[in-house]
């Protein structure tokens, strides 16, 4: 449409209700003063057989504290039509290396998934992450920063991003319910910004747990699990699983969240075979059951 002014300025008019039709989000961008900005090409997919962790990570070098402006940014989505994909979920695990901590930004549906965090000297692992992801999706990661950074861009190992988003969870010092299983088994339910996940974590040296979460009375949610709301899960011996998570689709006009759990101790140990998960797991999956003495630190 034309401006008002009638020449090319940049500005134009749109009724609200042709701005409800077109477009899908609107994304403001902050302008701060005598800050620089990093941009990198990544992908999600590219990992057939765990197609939520992006191609790459970014190990980020701070020499003084700084704030830091991260975001996921995905192309080709300012309107939805049959010709243009719409957007899937997207989200961060960042891990301290200095501290071995880690924490996640929760996934959720949006064309350009925003964090901004205040960090002090030291070196740090960032890892986009998707859980709803079904197919190969590029999008581009932005750091935007108040003061002198170094990015080191690396290939991702599948069982350290596996353990590192376990480890996102469980070290989580909000939004997670600790629950005893058993006296050797704990389960973790993760709830923040209409994002929800479940690890189980069994240090028992001989039996093993059997873990069944029905979501199936959930609505407008996309599931890590095959798509499916509900999974069934035996941990072995001195192992930690993430079983299940749900994020809200905000493309839905609904959503809502319920949960049954059940749960069942094996005195003895459970070999592993095709019917130990349901929906079943691939070769390498986020959902493996990890050894708790796998190292994390990436």
């Amino acid at each position: 449409p034309n401006s008002r002014s009638g020449g090319e300025d940049g500005f134009f008019w749109i009724s609200y209700s042709d701005l409800m039709k077109y477009f899908y989000d609107i994304v403001i961008c902050k302008m701060h003063t005598g800050f620089e900005e990093l941009r990198y090409k990544d992908c999600f997919g590219m990992n057939k057989l765990m197609p939520m962790c992006s191609r790459f990570s970014y190990e980020v070098t701070l020499f003084r504290s700084t704030w830091l402006y991260i975001t996921l940014i995905q192309r080709h989505v300012r309107k939805i039509n049959q010709n243009n994909p719409i957007t899937t979920d997207t989200g961060l695990i960042v891990v301290d290396l200095n501290k071995s901590t880690s924490w996640l930004v929760p996934p959720r549906v949006q064309t350009h998934r925003y964090y901004e965090v205040l960090l002090t000297e030291g070196t740090y692992k960032i890892l986009p992450i998707s859980m709803g992801i079904r197919e190969a999706k590029d999008f581009v990661v932005a750091f935007h920063y108040s003061s002198p950074i170094l990015v080191n861009k690396t290939s991702v190992n599948a069982v350290k991003f596996i353990s590192s988003f376990q480890n996102s969870i469980i070290q989580s010092k909000e939004n997670l319910k600790i629950s005893t299983l058993d006296k050797e088994a704990t389960f973790f339910q993760y709830s923040s910004e209409g994002f929800f996940a479940f690890v189980v974590s069994n240090s028992h040296p001989l039996c093993s747990f059997s873990i069944n979460i029905d979501c199936l009375s959930s609505g407008g949610l996309i599931s890590s699990r095959s798509g499916l709301a509900f999974s069934s899960d035996v941990i072995p011996p001195m192992h930690s699983q993430f079983v299940l998570s749900l994020v809200i689709d905000s493309r839905q006009s609904s959503s809502k969240f319920g949960a049954q759990f059940e749960y069942l101790r094996h005195n003895h140990y459970h070999n592993e075979d095709s019917k130990s998960h349901q929906p079943p797991l691939q070769e390498t999956d986020i959902h493996t059951p990890l050894c708790l003495s796998t190292p994390w630190k990436l």
